[in-house]
């Protein structure tokens, strides 16, 4: 699997440094995409599955926004000051 950090600056997210690092990019609207990882210390972790908002590609009804992924990272974040990462995961490309 591939993975890749979303920067979410105003949730105050980090870097990744953990999981499997990959050059190639791996973006909700990639038809490879099979869901985001969301990490807050040891607090909160996570697994969702954002939608395709150019609805190029068919994602599960209870699919979320980048909205609501912000969302998750503010209400988990384990202090104020504190970050959370989230990663997507998308299939290797043949």
């Amino acid at each position: 699997m591939k993975y890749i950090v979303l920067a979410l600056a105003l949730a105050g997210c980090g870097e990744a440094n953990w999981g499997p690092q990959s050059e190639q990019p791996c973006e909700m609207y990639h038809g490879n995409y099979l869901h985001t990882i969301i990490k807050c210390g040891d607090y909160y972790d996570d697994l969702v599955v954002l939608c395709d908002e150019n609805g190029n590609y068919k994602r599960p009804l209870n699919c979320v926004t980048p909205t609501e992924v912000y969302e998750i990272v503010a209400d988990n974040k384990p202090c104020k000051d504190c970050g959370c990462i989230t990663q997507n995961v998308c299939e290797p490309l043949k």
